[in-house]
């Protein structure tokens, strides 16, 4: 006797497989690419010494490649 299965479980499951390797990705992507990456932060917040401006940010950016 052969077992009949609906759609819907197996379009879940087919969801589940897509989803388990989009989060796989993901977490590639993040560690090769260097998102979340620690960046300098600024010393003070009186004006005087290091600031992150955005055209450091860029620098940091693009430094790796």
């Amino acid at each position: 006797m052969k077992k009949q299965f609906s759609r819907s479980r197996r379009s879940f499951f087919k969801k589940l497989a897509l989803l388990g390797g989009t989060v796989a990705l993901t977490g590639f992507a993040d560690h090769r690419f260097g998102m979340g990456k620690n960046e300098p932060k600024a010393t003070a917040e009186s004006g005087k010494g290091y600031r992150v401006t955005p055209h450091i940010k860029k620098y940091y950016r693009t430094a790796d490649s």
